[in-house]
């Protein structure tokens, strides 16, 4: 039973619409997320690994596989990348050595994949089809050429001057609200991507020190804030213990806030809420390492409510997240898991998919927002005949009166909805009531003129 695909990558096959792919914002903006999630030229060069772990063929394996990440020309002398497991989910900042522990090297790709490249491939479709993008899409393609350029260059003197300009507005006393000029750094620099998420998490978090403190550094530091955090930390506080107390609220701060968003992420109903919240996720975990490794010398551990090591492993997860299955779904498929859940339903190993979907939203692998995950379990069930339709079509509508209740006109969200709505149009078909099953049709024809219509992506 074929079910008909989402039009955001080229039109419905069952309409015989389907062409060249189009452009979509969720895949841009995943890509930029995945890119300035950290430094852009080590997300670029790690995607090779992620995507070769994936790949590897451990069934001949009598225990747990840990990855070893490669360290990268520009790593730090003595800093260990760390470990990853796939199976479940989990990233290590140490070597693991349990009784059924494997570690191993990642094999090495002979045509290695970049982020990069997926994003120049974007940015091509983009060029094509340049007389039908709609705001969202320019600015996207704006914001992408420029972080190529950037990232490049090695050179983010943009958003290095906004940072500036606005410490100094604050370091004077001009602006009427401190709170805005924060809310205005989030959005130039790290959500329009003029700093990437390590720079802005670093900057971020001395910017929040200075103002919780009123104590301000009059020198131009944010071209070396790598290295200036933990001096600043170490020097000022010999004078000033209370900076400290500063040090320690700030890293709490963000290391609380990064488990909020995660699970914000986790609950969204819609793809492009759940990427966003991983990335502001990542962002503040980082800032929360950056604090704990800065000040560790200065400052007992006990001072935090985490450490250094729990915040490193939540940001690799977050990663994960933002990594997973990344060059599928620049392709339009999404959904190549539903597959797997079809196998176990028509095997009546329901408990087994259930697991699977469990294993792709947890805080430590989280893959899919749990309403996505959810949808996806009752589609495979409508697919996976006679024995599971009925119940398919009983959670899709009960996922349905979800989505209307909490999504809201902020959230980009179209796809989500035709998901659940193409899926109950076929359920109803597979059952014989054709009345439901042409109601779900014209909803769906309907929202499809309407986004034409508006230019909607």
């Amino acid at each position: 039973m074929a079910e008909p695909e989402s039009n955001e990558q080229g039109g419905s096959e069952a309409d015989g619409t389907s062409s060249s792919p189009k452009p979509s914002a969720l895949v841009l903006r995943r890509l930029l997320y995945a890119m300035m999630v950290g430094d852009p030229s080590w997300a670029d060069d790690r995607l090779d690994f992620i995507l070769t772990i994936g790949k590897s063929d451990n069934s001949d394996v009598n225990g747990r596989v840990w990855w070893r990440i490669p360290r990268l020309v520009n790593d730090p002398e003595g800093w260990e990348p760390g470990y990853v497991s796939l199976n479940p989910g989990e990233f290590r900042g140490k070597r693991p050595d349990g009784p059924h522990d494997i570690v191993r090297e990642a094999p090495v790709s002979s045509h290695p994949q970049r982020l990069s490249t997926l994003l120049e491939g974007q940015l091509r479709l983009l060029e094509a089809r340049a007389d039908e993008l709609n705001e969202d899409l320019k600015s996207l393609k704006l914001q992408a050429e420029r972080l190529l350029r950037n990232m490049r260059a090695n050179n983010y003197s943009e958003g290095l001057n906004i940072f500036r300009e606005e410490t100094l507005k604050l370091r004077t006393g001009q602006p009427e609200s401190a709170q805005d000029v924060v809310n205005g750094l989030y959005e130039n620099c790290l959500f329009n991507f003029l700093l990437p998420g390590s720079t802005f998490a670093m900057a971020m978090a001395l910017l929040q020190i200075q103002m919780g403190l009123n104590l301000w550094i009059e020198q131009d530091v944010y071209d070396d804030i790598r290295s200036f955090l933990g001096s600043f930390l170490g020097i000022t506080a010999r004078s000033y213990p209370a900076i400290l107390e500063g040090a320690v609220k700030i890293g709490n701060w963000h290391f609380e806030d990064g488990r909020k968003s995660l699970r914000e992420a986790l609950s969204s109903v819609s793809l492009d809420s759940f990427y966003r919240q991983l990335y502001v996720a990542a962002h503040h975990f980082w800032a929360a390492c950056a604090v704990a490794k800065d000040s560790q010398e200065i400052m007992p551990a006990s001072r935090l409510n985490y450490t250094m090591l729990i915040a490193e492993e939540s940001y690799s997860c977050v990663i994960t997240g933002l990594n997973s299955e990344l060059i599928e779904f620049t392709h339009g498929d999404r959904d190549g898991f539903e597959k797997e859940l079809i196998y176990y339903l028509e095997s009546n190993q329901e408990n087994q998919a259930q697991k699977t979907l469990s294993d792709l939203t947890r805080p430590t692998n989280p893959i899919l927002p749990k309403h996505y995950a959810r949808v996806s379990m009752a589609r495979a069930m409508i697919q996976s005949g006679d024995k599971w339709v009925q119940k398919g079509i009983e959670m899709l509508h009960s996922l349905e009166e979800e989505f209307h209740s909490r999504s809201t006109i902020f959230e980009n969200a179209r796809s989500e909805l035709f998901r659940i709505e193409s899926a109950l149009m076929v359920g109803y078909r597979e059952i014989g009531d054709e009345e439901h099953s042409m109601r779900y049709a014209t909803k769906i024809a309907g929202r499809a003129i309407v986004d034409m219509s508006f230019g909607n992506s």
